[in-house]
């Protein structure tokens, strides 16, 4: 991750332990991936293109949802780190400029 925002200069170099609580938004985000396939998994069984059943075969559920966990991993990873870094910083519209005119005159 960067230092600093390229834009608008935003520090992302917080405390240390700061971005400990995007493991939270990890687990949410890891919860409503398996949720979502399972929802997926049992309305193709209702279509009839997968048979589908977790009391008969949990073995399809788990793989297919280690395998897009496993795929996901680095997806998830930085979304989560955006998300819980967005619910603290508040957008500035006027920083980009004060950015640039900052780096204006460091030149």
């Amino acid at each position: 991750m960067n230092k600093s925002c390229d834009h608008c200069g935003e520090d992302f170099v917080r405390e240390p332990g700061y971005y400990f609580g995007a493991a939270y938004v990890s687990y949410g985000l890891t919860v409503a991936l398996w949720v979502a396939l399972l929802v997926a998994l049992i309305t193709f069984d209702a279509i009839g293109f997968i048979r589908f059943s977790i009391g008969e075969d949990p073995i399809l559920f788990l793989l297919l949802g280690i395998g897009l966990l496993i795929g996901l991993l680095p997806l998830i990873y930085r979304v989560s780190r955006v998300i819980w870094l967005n619910m603290f910083v508040k957008y500035n519209a006027d920083a980009i400029e004060l950015n640039r005119s900052k780096n204006k005159s460091a030149a």
